[in-house]
Parts: C-alpha cells; structure tokens; sequence
C-alpha cells in the first residue's frame, strides 16, 4: 500500500515536471495505474471491484482521448514538446484541444465525465481518497491549463467550453 501510494505521488510529481508529451503520457499512466491499483485495494469486497474496473475503463478512455491529441500535435508539428502546439491552427487546433478537454475533463471529474467520482473514492483506502480529490483531479486540470496556455490561438469556443464546464461542475 505504502509502495503504491509513494509511486502514485511522484507520478503526480513528474506528469507536472514532464517537459513534452512522451513523458507526460507516460507518468500520466503511470499514475492511472498505480491509483487504479490503489482503489482496488479491498479487492474482495464486490462493490470495490465494480468500482475499480470502471474507474479503470474511464482512466484508459481518458489516456486514449490524450494520445490522440498528442499524436495529432506530433503529426502536425514533427516535435513532442507541448510548447509546439503554438505552432498549430484551424481545425487541427480545434481537433487537439476538444480531444485534450475530453481526456482531461474525465480524469478532473468535470460534469458529465464525473460519473466515477462517486464509485472510486468510497472503495479507496481514506487516505488514497483524499490523494485523488486533492490533488489527481487538480494534475489534470493542470494538464488541462497547460494545453490551454501552450496554444498560440485560442478559438472562442474552447473559453465558451472551458467556462461552461466549469460553471457547470462547481
């Protein structure tokens, strides 16, 4: 447990410390893994493992909007740094930042994507709990911003989005 719990923290850590996609996609599943590990703890108990494979499913499906988004930022600019999506335009920029609010919106929990919320945080240990309320959903609202402030042109629909969904979920 105590392992488990000191990965998913540096995972946290070093997605917010990852200086382009290939890393950040990388811890990012790393601490997909190792929370999804965690909300599992109490495996036995039939409630937890119903919670545990569809916080699982919805933790993939956030990872597979993000690889997405990241491979069309790398077909279009040929570089792996998120600073490059300065560089991109049009519908391609629409395509990434829609694909990047999807993956990001289901890991923070924003209304409609929130709907794990409620199963994972009960079958977690208290302390895993709070880890995930604390500070995972605040990692992807950080990845979220970090897209955000990297585009060079923001469409007006992407602030009526993010603002939208915001308003929303709180």
């Amino acid at each position: 447990h105590v392992a488990l719990m000191n990965l998913f923290i540096l995972s946290m850590l070093l997605v917010v410390a990852a200086a382009n996609t290939l890393t950040f996609l990388f811890f990012w599943e790393v601490m997909s893994v190792s929370s999804f590990f965690l909300v599992m703890y109490y495996h036995t108990q039939e409630e937890t493992k119903k919670a545990g494979q569809f916080y699982f499913a919805m933790t993939q499906l956030s990872t597979v909007f993000l690889i997405f988004a990241f491979v069309a930022m790398y077909a279009a600019t040929g570089s792996l740094d998120i600073a490059a999506l300065g560089q991109i335009h049009g519908a391609a920029l629409s395509a990434i930042l829609l694909a990047s609010f999807f993956g990001f919106a289901i890991k923070a929990g924003i209304i409609p994507f929130h709907k794990w919320l409620p199963y994972a945080h009960p079958a977690s240990p208290s302390n895993i709990s709070a880890l995930m309320s604390g500070v995972m959903l605040k990692v992807a609202v950080y990845g979220l911003l970090r897209v955000t402030f990297a585009a060079a042109e923001r469409p007006e629909w992407w602030g009526v989005l993010l603002l939208s969904a915001g308003t929303i979920s709180a």
